[in-house]
């Protein structure tokens, strides 16, 4: 599946069966961006963040965020 070159969304292809979820992952990760970042110094996930909270996965990631270093 093609993906624009700067945010990765996925595009939608002619025929495509759910079209809505990939239209709705593609506004999520806009929503994300928009939202700025609360931290990139994180390197364990927040005890109880908010929804809709953006955080920049920091190096020697641990715990949820094992393997995700710079990740939003």
């Amino acid at each position: 599946m093609d993906t624009t070159p700067n945010l990765g969304i996925r595009l939608l292809e002619q025929s495509q069966s759910q079209k809505e979820v990939t239209v709705n992952e593609g506004l999520c990760r806009l929503d994300a961006l928009q939202a700025g970042v609360l931290s990139r110094a994180l390197a364990t996930p927040p005890g109880s963040p908010s929804d809709g909270q953006t955080y920049i996965v920091a190096s020697g990631a641990t715990g949820a965020w094992a393997g995700k270093e710079k990740h939003l």
